[in-house]
């Protein structure tokens, strides 16, 4: 019988990186299985051992892991561009260098709500159907095209550039109460607000303080969301109806309640007789609010039982009879 090779010298050179791999995950991983008393491979001419992983001593975690990096995902292009365009930000306005590991874990972070998580993860992937999703469909390139400002539609455009009633009053507020913590406004640039989580303000014994962290991470997610909601029933509901256009009044209110909601979310977190470990401690959920609140703090730790307005930033009614 014909003695087996492992395949031509060209072949296994290039198998070479793939296997080093493969051995190193097996290394990690372990078998949890006692190496076999004769193993006829091992004394064997090197010509004569088959390259590639041995499946009988191959975990199945190994297995999967060694297949993923032997098959990596092509490139995509739009997530590359916003990925670099939050690096460049991050660096220059929260003073970090992330990876883009770092910032695709900042956008599933435990201080964002369901919902801004996957509108901050679709806005990086231009997962949302707005200007390239219309620029596919022939005879429907209009649809991407912002009937306020005539210039493309773009998520970049809704969050930093439109002149529609909404986004310039929804900065404004969100300034309003990020002023009562911070001299420094909130940065316009599409990639900070993207990377709005990748703040990192440390404490003086060099950790990172995280009553600090919060307060930009909430507005600026919150308020990008109340952006995009208006926009969708502007154009959507509403048919870019300018007599349908959204009030001051309800704008104001739109965020207002936005805010006052991850609020009482904070409050109730802080109970530990139903989150247990998991619960929020108290003292973060201050530190967060603080100099943000109608009432006073030592008032805060039961705000669950409050009705109203909580943030110190109060609702508008229309003018009008008993109004």
């Amino acid at each position: 019988m014909e003695e087996y090779r492992g395949g031509t010298e060209t072949g296994n050179q290039a198998d070479s990186g793939y296997n080093h791999q493969i051995e190193i995950i097996i290394r990690k991983e372990g078998t949890g299985r006692n190496p076999p008393e004769h193993d006829p491979a091992t004394n064997a001419p090197q010509n004569t051992i088959p390259s590639g992983a041995k499946l009988s001593a191959m975990p199945q975690k190994g297995l999967y892991r060694g297949i993923k990096l032997a098959n990596p995902p092509p490139p995509r292009w739009s997530p590359d561009v916003n990925i670099g365009r939050i690096e460049a930000c991050a660096s220059e306005h929260y003073g970090t260098a992330p990876t883009p590991d770092r910032i695709w874990l900042s956008t599933r972070h435990k201080d964002l709500s369901k919902k801004t998580k996957e509108f901050i993860w679709k806005s990086i992937h231009d997962a949302f159907k707005i200007v390239k999703f219309w620029d596919r469909i022939e005879g429907y390139e209009q649809r991407g095209i912002c009937q306020t400002c005539e210039s493309p539609e773009s998520m970049e455009h809704i969050l930093t550039e439109c002149e529609a009633p909404g986004r310039l009053q929804v900065w404004t507020l969100a300034n309003e109460l990020w002023a009562r913590r911070s001299n420094t406004p909130i940065p316009e640039d599409y990639g900070a607000l993207l990377g709005c989580c990748l703040s990192d303000f440390k404490r003086p014994d060099g950790k990172s303080d995280k009553g600090l962290n919060r307060p930009p991470r909430i507005p600026v997610s919150e308020s990008m969301h109340v952006i995009w909601k208006i926009r969708c029933e502007r154009t959507i509901t509403w048919g870019n109806d300018p007599s349908k256009f959204h009030s001051p009044h309800e704008i104001h209110n739109k965020w207002l309640q936005a805010i006052n909601t991850r609020l009482r979310m904070d409050s109730v977190q802080t109970n530990k007789k139903i989150f247990k470990d998991k619960a929020l401690p108290a003292k973060t959920v201050l530190r967060t609010w603080e100099g943000c609140l109608k009432y006073n703090l030592h008032e805060t730790r039961n705000l669950c039982g409050k009705t109203g307005v909580l943030v110190g930033i109060a609702p508008r009614r229309p003018p009008g009879r008993n109004r």
